[in-house]
């Protein structure tokens, strides 16, 4: 009996000290370790924080991640960022290669209507409110439609942008989101709530984050930040491959 105690002490043992190094290999999401690695990786990109601000990219990420730990990311390759919280006049969208680390998109894209003129301060999650919606989306399918070749989204967030699907609220081209529209009406034009992207690019674009990938439309709301379920789950990731 002595002999048996002894090597179940070893086994568990054994198996306690494996638990503990794996664990010293993760984590938390809600830690100021995780922070500092995903800044890290934004100084990485060599991104200008004028074109992308570090809060936007820092919520964006913490979010792709807890999505893709509960495998709701069908593609984990592109996360895509839209900052509100910018000049429509100003590129806007961003999509990041999370795999091979490179911004591979930098994009104007438009506002609803109702959402304001140059800056966007209103969002609405309402049918016919012709405002955008903030939050996160997952990519869906493609089609054509009333503006053509467009993308399917479906908003996660509910309260703030899980009607978008319903909404008809999608990613398409449009002829008022260009550089030389801005040039004679001052901002580019405005949507019904859409994030309609210059016709130049928008194929590119749409081909290369439809079909399940993170998309998060970002604005500095305070409750939405402290309260947002993606954003505050604490999730224990594995530290060497975050950013590998």
């Amino acid at each position: 009996m002595r002999r048996i105690a002894f090597i179940g002490l070893i086994v568990f043992s054994t198996f306690g000290f494996k638990q503990s190094k794996n664990y010293e290999l993760l984590v938390s999401s809600k830690g100021s370790e995780f922070k500092n690695l995903v800044l890290n990786f934004y100084d990485s990109l060599q991104i200008d924080s004028a074109e992308i601000s570090k809060e936007a990219f820092y919520f964006a990420v913490k979010g792709y991640f807890h999505l893709n730990n509960i495998n709701k990311l069908k593609k984990t390759r592109f996360l895509s960022i839209i900052d509100y919280s910018k000049s429509c006049n100003h590129e806007r969208f961003y999509t990041i290669d999370m795999e091979n680390q490179k911004l591979v998109f930098c994009e104007l894209v438009a506002h609803g209507q109702k959402s304001g003129e140059e800056f966007s301060t209103r969002f609405s999650n309402s049918y016919r409110s012709h405002k955008s919606s903030i939050g996160f989306y997952l990519t869906g399918s493609t089609y054509y439609g009333r503006h053509n070749y467009s993308l399917k989204l479906y908003g996660l967030d509910k309260g703030y942008n899980s009607n978008a699907f319903s909404r008809g609220i999608v990613i398409h081209g449009a002829k008022y989101v260009s550089h030389n529209y801005i040039s004679w009406n001052k901002r580019i034009g405005r949507s019904f709530g859409c994030p309609a992207v210059n016709q130049k690019v928008h194929k590119e674009l749409i081909n290369t984050i439809q079909g399940g990938s993170c998309l998060f439309a970002y604005y500095p709301n305070k409750f939405y930040l402290e309260n947002n379920p993606i954003l505050n789950q604490e999730v224990y990731l594995p530290k060497d491959k975050l950013f590998n």
